[in-house]
Parts: structure tokens; sequence; C-alpha cells
């Protein structure tokens, strides 16, 4: 994991010191993969493939990073679980933002098949990775174990499975009450209270709704301050539950 970590930063390096490194970094992958025989595993592709996913990621190129990360995936082998783990991980979140990006169903979007296919995909990579992590850290709360259970609990609430998405976001509640020293005063915990929120909101659960998005409220307040856009979005989904 951590090789993959150093070969990402290398990348992000190599990235702002030439002038098309994009098309560079392509071209590396390109003749790793020219040099691998067809049907064949070479895990040389994995990190390369995982390190410009996440690049894409950061530049909001998510059909990229989602092309990338399959890439990543096909060329995993041997016994590094964690690794493997991450490249689930990734591929799970990239899906999570491409119907994020392209089909919001609260805002009156449908989502298309294309979209429901990448929800299936974010579903399909984020229970691997937990299953995976499960069997590395044995149950041990994580920062990436916290955000695949978030990754779980928005894919859900796509495509309306509420009681999956309650139950995954809820996940991510109570671990973050374990992982940070002081819950109340992290903006991403707030960010979980409000999904949770929105989640019951959607099924018509006023009271339930009304309860995380004052404990969201009561985050952003102290971690944001009031004049963020997050405060006033969860104050004004508060004033809608009344």
């Amino acid at each position: 994991m951590n090789s993959i970590l150093s070969f990402f930063k290398k990348i992000k390096q190599f990235f702002r010191g030439k002038p098309s490194p994009y098309d560079e970094a392509v071209a590396t992958l390109h003749e790793l993969e020219q040099a691998t025989p067809a049907g064949e595993k070479n895990p040389a592709i994995t990190p390369v493939a995982l390190a410009l996913s996440q690049s894409c990621l950061e530049g909001q190129n998510y059909d990229e990073a989602i092309t990338f990360g399959e890439k990543a995936v096909a060329h995993h082998q041997g016994d590094d679980k964690d690794n493997l783990a991450y490249c689930h991980y990734t591929f799970a979140y990239n899906s999570k933002e491409v119907v994020g990006r392209e089909g919001i169903p609260a805002q009156g979007g449908i989502i298309v098949h294309e979209n429901r296919y990448n929800v299936d995909k974010a579903l399909s990579h984020g229970h691997k990775a937990i299953s995976l992590w499960d069997k590395i850290k044995g149950g041990e709360v994580s920062l990436k174990l916290l955000r695949t259970y978030e990754i779980l609990g928005i894919a859900y609430g796509f495509i309306e499975a509420y009681d999956e998405a309650i139950t995954y976001l809820k996940k991510r509640w109570e671990g973050g009450k374990t992982l940070y020293k002081d819950p109340e005063t992290v903006a991403s915990h707030g960010d979980c209270a409000y999904n949770i929120g929105q989640t019951y909101y959607k099924e018509g659960k006023r009271e339930e709704a009304a309860s995380f998005f004052q404990k969201a409220l009561t985050i952003y307040l102290v971690s944001l301050g009031p004049s963020d856009e997050r405060a006033g979005d969860a104050g004004r989904m508060l004033s809608l539950c009344s």
C-alpha cells in the first residue's frame, strides 16, 4: 500500500515538471500494456493505473478515472489484500462520483442505464473493499473503511434502496464517533449526518430527518462557521422538516 502511495506522489511530481504529463503517463501505461501478452496480468500496471485514476479523480475527469480504475483491478495479482482493497475502494469512489455528476434523483434527474451501471459498480467494488479490509484489519475502524460505508450509503440512496442506504450511512456515522477525537468539530462527520437526514427526508420520515439535519447544522456551525454554504443547506432542510 505504501508503495502505491509513493508511486502516486511521484506521478504528481512528474505531472508538475513536464509540459504534457498526462499524455506521457498514459504512454507509460500503454507501453506496459503492449508488453503484456493477451489474457495475462501484469502487476506492474496496477500502481500506474491506480495513480492515474486518482489523478483523474482530483481533476474531476471521472470517466477516465473509472477506465484506469478498471485496469488497476484487472491487473492486480498476489496476496496484497490491502492493495486490492484500495483498488476496489478507488473504483467504487470513482463510480459514485460519476453518478453524482450525471444524475441525481433529488434534483429531478433520471438515472439512465449508464448511470445505473455505475451505481452497480460502486456497490460491487465497495462491498469487495469492505470485505477485504475486514479480513486485513479484523474490524478495525479506519478512514477508508468509513468512506467506503459512505459510498455504499450514497449509491444505495441513488437507487432508492433507503433501508440499505441508512444502514451504511449509520455505520459511517457510528464509526466516526470512534475514529475522530472530537467528531462534533469534523465537517465530514457533519456531511454524514446531512446525508442521513436527506435519506430520511426522501423516505418521508421528517422527524428522523430533522434530528440528523440538526446534528449536521450543529457540526457545521462549529467546524465551518455560520456563513458556510453547508450550514445554510442544513438549516434550510431542517426548516422544511417542521
